[in-house]
């Protein structure tokens, strides 16, 4: 796209591919622990998220080893790297208004009101007399880009803090681990995003999942609902800076880029599911999408393709309508195998490619190729 040249990765490039509508309620109850999530309309990268590399210009906060000791919300080894009244919520520690320990340590201290809290909240859980801190955000502006660099302005532009909607209706910098790497002699829970001992079990990011019912629909993480598409299992994760090993387990598990309307650099995101092929994704809704920076070749189950039953003239350039067994589909080919107008698919169909089709493909040629592999 014009104007999207500096060397990060386009969120949306073919934005008539993708219609994903994200509605994700409450991952863990109210505001005493993790705070409910944010609903609204959402978007989704595209079928090609490319670039040459991630910004190497997003801000993360001080540590143990800064010389300035660390504000509410920072990051901390141990009391003595916070301000002055503050104390270090360890990702050993068992928060009681996070519910578990904070990936990183974060700054906070014990209150009973907000005005104790600068620039924060006072979170007191039910039935208790005393909470913590939790420094206070706002959301948005939209992501442009899916490094897109993270402020010291918000949430101390820490790549493992979120700034998440709460039922109170202020957003709130919510740690968050996307790796046990991040735990210590513990495990990060998909579904809280915090340190503990026992973390949540069940279906894997990617795998379909019932919104509607309890427990998550059965997710180790949580069921986000997509208007219109299938709901799938996903876990929180932090939106724009380096797209590194934390969130989501890694780029070879997934890549934190779902989110509502209006969510930008450091709010909540949710993680798409990393694919080879495209029957590794809850197709009909979901579909593998090529991301050139995706460990091995790997995708993401992000993309939504259009349906060509007059054809690839019904499809975009790069894209080939192929015949599958929800008939036929607009699915992108990889250039690099371009032989002539013979081109393979960047991901195979799998077992999407069998059984009854809908057309044969005009144009282009390939029966899918093992890009990805």
């Amino acid at each position: 796209m014009d104007g999207m040249s500096r060397g990060t990765y386009e969120l949306v490039v073919f934005a008539a591919l993708v219609g994903l509508s994200a509605f994700w309620g409450c991952d863990g109850g109210g505001e005493s622990t993790t705070g409910s999530g944010g609903q609204g309309a959402a978007t989704s990268a595209s079928s090609s998220v490319t670039g040459p590399g991630a910004s190497s210009s997003s801000v993360t906060s001080s540590s143990s080893s800064g010389t300035m000791p660390a504000r509410l919300g920072g990051a901390c080894a141990a009391d003595m790297d916070c301000e002055a009244g503050l104390s270090c919520i360890r990702p050993s520690d068992d928060s009681p208004v996070l519910s578990g320990g904070a990936a990183g340590g974060y700054c906070s201290k014990t209150c009973t009101e907000d005005q104790e809290c600068e620039g924060g909240r006072c979170i007191v859980p039910s039935g208790a007399s005393s909470g913590q801190c939790l420094l206070s955000c706002t959301l948005g502006p939209d992501l442009q880009f899916t490094d897109d660099d993270l402020l010291v302005s918000k949430c101390r532009g820490r790549e493992d803090v979120r700034c998440t909607p709460t039922t109170s209706g202020t957003p709130l910098c919510l740690p968050v681990c996307g790796t046990d790497a991040q735990c210590p002699g513990r495990a990060c829970d998909a579904r809280s995003g915090m340190c503990v001992d026992a973390p949540s079990t069940g279906l894997p990011i990617g795998a379909v999942c019932d919104g509607s019912a309890p427990d998550e629909g059965g997710c180790a993480g949580v069921c986000s609902s997509f208007g219109g598409g299938a709901d799938v299992c996903s876990q929180p994760c932090v939106l724009g800076g380096v797209l590194e090993a934390q969130d989501c387990g890694g780029l070879a598990q997934g890549l934190c880029i779902l989110r509502p309307d209006g969510y930008g650099p450091g709010d909540d995101g949710r993680c798409a599911a990393a694919c080879k092929s495209h029957d590794a994704c809850a197709a009909p809704d979901w579909w593998c999408a090529h991301a050139d920076f995706g460990p091995d070749g790997a995708g993401y189950c992000l993309l939504t393709p259009t349906d060509c039953p007059n054809g690839t003239d019904d499809c975009p350039p790069g894209f080939q309508c192929e015949a599958t067994i929800y008939g036929p589909k607009c699915l992108e080919l990889d250039p690099t195998t371009c032989v002539g107008n013979d081109c393979e698919l960047y991901f195979p169909l799998g077992s999407l490619g069998t059984g009854p089709g809908g057309g044969a493909p005009t144009g282009g040629g390939g029966s899918g190729g093992s890009g990805g592999a």
